[in-house]
Formats: structure tokens, sequence, C-alpha cells
């Protein structure tokens, strides 16, 4: 509660001895807390500053989400140190101010130039040691939210910057502790602070992609009715023209077509349209891709192997849907298809 915790030395204090607690729980590797983890929504984000260049014009600025992490952190989510350090213990309010950055803010706001030791401030900073931090480390990109694409992080020491309210993270090896372990630690240090939400990684993952799978799910129900319908619709045209068919069918057994003649006779009849589509169906989808490639996350609107398995998958099931007819006409009997009219 704020109302307690009004003063970031109680704050801090308060997170490092939990991690302390919950590092000596069985099972445990390391501890850490960050406010904003990945696969959440809860991001603090603003225009980022640079000390000594002007502030960017108006639709010129880059931005950066800020997030707020304790030293263990960076070993507790397996992030890659790129160059520099991270955030160490020594990192309070009364030493000197600093942030780490992800690859992509470095590259964003000093291309070509190494980010280490320059002056940084965020215009949303909010918390307790408001002012430029010199760049002290740069770390691997972390995906936020899925499935945007990796955005410029910037990390402040929790210690230097707040907020109260924090995530916790364990890295578990073996026995993993319950809930009850966690709640009895929490309660050790303050009676009255409650676990708000305890949950794996994986059940973090799952609850942040379930609207995306669910409109992927609706999405992949609607191609496989209407590939089954266009399959039933294929079968039902090539069958009706064989039909129609069935005198012209006869006459070229009886003047010595072989079975495997009449079966290619049918399928070339049923894939030649089929083909014909595929071609100008690859035309408009390398062209309307770009469309929707705000939509896509690491993935080419022009992907090779995409097209390549949706062309296969189209003209399989246009071969099969044109088999059965065409197995149906190589066995007609010359003499009763004669006799037909």
């Amino acid at each position: 509660p704020g109302a307690q915790y009004d003063a970031l030395p109680g704050m801090a204090g308060f997170y490092q001895s939990l991690e302390e607690r919950l590092a000596a729980l069985p099972g445990v590797q390391s501890v850490g807390s960050v406010y904003g983890p990945p696969m959440s929504r809860g991001n603090m984000s603003g225009d980022v500053l640079i000390e000594g260049l002007p502030e960017p014009e108006p639709g010129e600025e880059n931005s950066g989400n800020v997030h707020s992490t304790t030293p263990g952190y960076l070993a507790t989510f397996g992030m890659t140190l790129l160059r520099g350090r991270w955030v160490e213990p020594h990192d309070v309010i009364d030493a000197p101010l600093v942030a780490v950055v992800s690859e992509t803010f470095a590259q964003q706001n000093f291309p070509g130039e190494d980010a280490i030791g320059k002056r940084v401030y965020i215009t949303a900073s909010f918390g307790y040691g408001d002012d430029y931090r010199p760049i002290v480390g740069i770390v691997g990109d972390v995906q936020r939210t899925p499935p945007a694409a990796p955005v410029g992080d910037i990390e402040f020491p929790h210690a230097q910057f707040g907020p109260v309210n924090m995530t916790v993270n364990m890295r578990t090896a073996g026995l993993s502790p319950s809930l009850s372990d966690v709640q009895r630690e929490v309660a050790a240090l303050d009676p009255g602070v409650p676990v708000q939400r305890f949950e794996s990684v994986t059940e973090a993952l799952g609850r942040e992609v379930a609207p995306t799978r669910f409109y992927l799910m609706m999405v992949a129900t609607f191609a496989a009715v209407a590939l089954l319908l266009a399959a039933v619709g294929l079968y039902g045209v090539v069958a009706y023209l064989m039909v129609q068919r069935t005198q012209e069918i006869g006459v070229r057994m009886a003047l010595g077509a072989k079975q495997g003649q009449v079966v290619a006779l049918v399928l070339g009849q049923g894939l030649r349209p089929t083909l014909l589509g595929l071609g100008v169906g690859l035309v408009l989808a390398l062209a309307l891709g770009r469309v929707a490639q705000s939509l896509l996350f690491q993935v080419s609107p022009s992907d090779p192997l995409v097209l390549a398995v949706v062309a296969a998958i189209l003209l399989l099931v246009a071969l099969l849907a044109s088999f059965l007819p065409a197995r149906r006409a190589s066995r007609v009997d010359p003499v009763s298809a004669l006799r037909a009219e």
C-alpha cells in the first residue's frame, strides 16, 4: 500500500527482503522483480530526451518503455547482457542514477554510436530520481507483448525509481514453491500485503495470447470450412461433367483408350481450373500481402514457404476431389455407355 510505503527506501527494502526469503525456498534458483514483466501490458512509456541534443520536433520523437527492475531480474528471465553492466545492489537512491537499455532502444536513439555513457531522460518518468541518467549497459531485446515487434526498453534500478507495486519472479528447478509458501514469506514481512496473482510464465503467456489464439482458431475454422466447400464443389462439378461425357468416354474406351488415359483426361479437366486459380491467387496474395503486413509478426507477407504450403494443400484437395470421378469414369463399360443414348 502506497500510504504505508511512501518512501523509496521502504519500497526497496521490502522487495529486497522478500527476494532474499524467496531465494531460500527449496528449488528456487534466482529471484528478480520488475514493473511490467514480459507478456504483460503493465508498462510505463514516454518520449526519449538525450542530453546535449534539442528536443525532437512533434512527430519525430522516439518513445521508450520504462521498466523498474531489481538486480536478480537479469538472471531470472535469462536476459542477455550485450555490453556494459546490469543493475547492481549498490544502485540505490543515494548512488549515481543509472539506466540499462535494450538493443532496439540503443539502435533507435544512437544509430552508429555506442550508447554506453550517453545520458537519457524519459518524459513520462514519474518515479523517484527523476533526472538524466547515464546508460551503463545494453541487453538483448525482450518480447513484451505478442504479436508486437520489439520496442525500445529502458530499465531503471528499482531502488532508484520505485514504484510500490512490482511483479516478483522466481526461476525454479525441480521442486517449485507453492502459493502458500510465497504467502507465508510475504506475511512474515508484512501481513497486510496480499499476493495479487500467483502463476507460471507459461500460464501468463497463455492468458496474454488467449484473445489472439481465439481469433486465429476462428479464422482457421472458417478457412477449413471454405476449403471443404471448395473440395465438395469441385467434386460435384467434375462428377457432373463426367456423367455428361459418359458416352464420349465409352467411345474412347471402345476405340482402345486405356484406364490410365481416361483417368489422366478427367484429372486434367479437374486440375486445369485449379492451377489457373492458384496462379491468380498467388499473384493476388503477393499484391495484397503488404496490406496485411501490420497484422503479421516475424512473418513476411511474401513468405515462400507459406505460399508453397498453401498452394500444395489446395492442389492436393483438388487432386483428391477429381480422383474419385476419374476413377469412376475409368470403369465405364463401353457397351453400356454406347447404349445409354
